[in-house]
């Protein structure tokens, strides 16, 4: 029972397992590994470098090593970006959080432009939680950039 007493969203503490009540409440957008819940969790090195976008763009955000949560860091190697799970807890911020993943989108992909893509355009991997008006909704997202940029320009 202290869990409820401690969080008003029941659902959003079952989603997020062992993280505790008083961390979600302490941050507005949660970075999570893209494997979140197994035993064995991987953060994925584009999901801290949009990790320190939100920082710098001043978003309450956490991320593993934040939250007490024991994973490794994989760094893929290529033109396509991995962002593990983002959990929006707070719906006030989805605009500023699509803003700042349209802007990291966009400054990735034209450096990289400069260098020969021999396995075809490259692609972003994502899935995104919302907790809006206490229900949890989720985008799981493995596609072409253009058709990322779609979905997050349609949250803005």
């Amino acid at each position: 029972m202290e869990i409820i007493d401690n969080i008003d969203n029941i659902d959003l503490v079952l989603e997020l397992g062992s993280i505790k009540p008083e961390a979600i409440k302490s941050f507005d957008i949660l970075c999570l590994p893209e494997n979140y819940g197994s035993t064995d969790m991987v953060d994925s090195s584009g999901t801290l470098d949009f990790y320190k976008t939100l920082k710098e763009e001043g978003f309450s955000c956490a991320n593993s090593y934040d939250l007490d949560i024991n994973s490794k860091v994989i760094e893929r190697r290529g033109n396509d970006i991995w962002l593990g799970q983002l959990f929006i807890i707070n719906d006030f911020v989805i605009p500023g959080v699509m803003a700042a993943l349209e802007y990291f989108i966009i400054k990735r992909f034209s450096s990289d432009t400069k260098q020969l893509s021999l396995t075809g355009e490259p692609e972003i991997h994502m899935e995104i939680k919302f907790n809006k008006k206490g229900k949890i909704s989720k985008i799981k997202f493995d596609g072409s950039s253009k058709d990322a940029l779609k979905i997050i320009k349609a949250y803005q």
